[in-house]
């Protein structure tokens, strides 16, 4: 029976990637890959044990004891570092501070913030009309596909939709969530009107953890306002996100 459910779980896995390759073409990362990767394996190893009860990968009993233990223990793992994840994307929007900070997810045609991006921009929009003095930082750089920053993408679409460009300032040398971080902080810094290190960061609620992590890594007093993601691709998401948080544990500085 556990084959069985490893066998339909590795299916879905691969189902997952195609799926979503398929809805968003412009995305074939590893957080599409992975799900279809860690699938296909299960598929092959399931398939195995059905037509081969007797096979094993691992000949020798003690060694298969501790391959077991290591399996537990990883899962056991995975379970922890995921629930700290969704416990870390609360919405904490009702606080009010000095700099909403509106991370990058891409452009769409070359100067148009992409879908996941625009949701960002949404909810910042939405912040702002209650708290209209508040400065924004919009954060992100020139992709090689992109013909400008995704920061001024970003204050572009800001100001199209009636925020004051005067609240507005742009960094636009950020490739990933740790430059992002840490280049905010550092513009922050030089600003002539300096006030305190509190942010609101705008992102999705699956990233949320992680970027508040680093932003309190860096000095800031950080608070969270995670946007909609797509049902579709939570799986996705949140499994490359372990990675992620993972590698920003031992190696963001």
């Amino acid at each position: 029976m556990r084959y069985k459910l490893l066998l339909l779980a590795g299916v879905l896995g691969i189902i997952d990637s195609l799926f979503v390759s398929a809805i968003v073409p412009k995305i074939f990362n590893l957080e599409v890959l992975l799900p279809g990767i860690t699938g296909l394996a299960f598929v092959v190893y399931a398939v195995i044990k059905l037509k081969k009860p007797a096979f094993r990968i691992i000949k020798h009993d003690i060694l298969r004891r501790i391959a077991a233990c290591l399996t537990v223990f990883c899962i056991i793992f995975f379970i922890l570092i995921e629930s700290i994840i969704v416990l870390g994307g609360v919405d904490e929007s009702n606080t009010s501070v000095d700099y909403v900070v509106v991370l990058g997810a891409g452009l769409d045609s070359r100067d148009k913030p992409s879908g996941p991006l625009r949701l960002r921009l949404d909810k910042c929009i939405d912040y702002v009309s209650k708290n209209p003095f508040v400065k924004i930082i919009v954060s992100g750089g020139q992709g090689f596909d992109e013909e400008v920053s995704e920061a001024f993408a970003m204050k572009e679409y800001l100001v199209s939709n009636g925020v004051n460009q005067k609240n507005i300032i742009m960094e636009e040398q950020s490739t990933n969530t740790l430059e992002n971080i840490k280049n905010t902080k550092a513009l922050i810094e030089n600003l002539p009107d300096e006030k305190s290190n509190n942010v609101l960061i705008v992102t999705n609620r699956f990233h949320l953890f992680r970027a508040k992590m680093l932003a309190e890594r860096f000095g800031f007093k950080a608070y969270g306002m995670p946007c909609i993601t797509p049902l579709y691709t939570i799986p996705n998401n949140y499994l490359r996100e372990f990675f992620a948080v993972i590698k920003s544990w031992v190696f963001d500085k």
